[in-house]
């Protein structure tokens, strides 16, 4: 059973890593002005996920959230992390 589920609302809420098929839907669904709460009820994560995802992994220069490059990055963390 995964530690970072809690109850919300009646509704199961995982807090737990964003996957390579989450991500996109984040970027299409932020470019389109949808609002954290709408768019972590369509990824099943908690608004919380989604707000940091965005504040950490946005261009600096342009802000916009490019989810390919986030996951590439996610990727090479988890590289360093296991070698070390």
């Amino acid at each position: 059973m995964l530690k970072y589920l809690y109850r919300l609302q009646s509704k199961v809420v995982n807090m737990g890593h964003l996957t390579q098929a989450q991500r996109p839907t984040i970027s299409v669904m932020n470019e389109q002005g949808y609002l954290h709460k709408e768019i972590s009820e369509a990824t099943g994560k908690d608004k919380s996920v989604v707000r940091r995802e965005l504040k950490r992994n946005c261009d600096q220069r342009s802000g916009r959230y490019n989810s390919d490059l986030t996951h590439r990055k996610y990727l090479q963390g988890q590289r360093r992390t296991t070698i070390s």
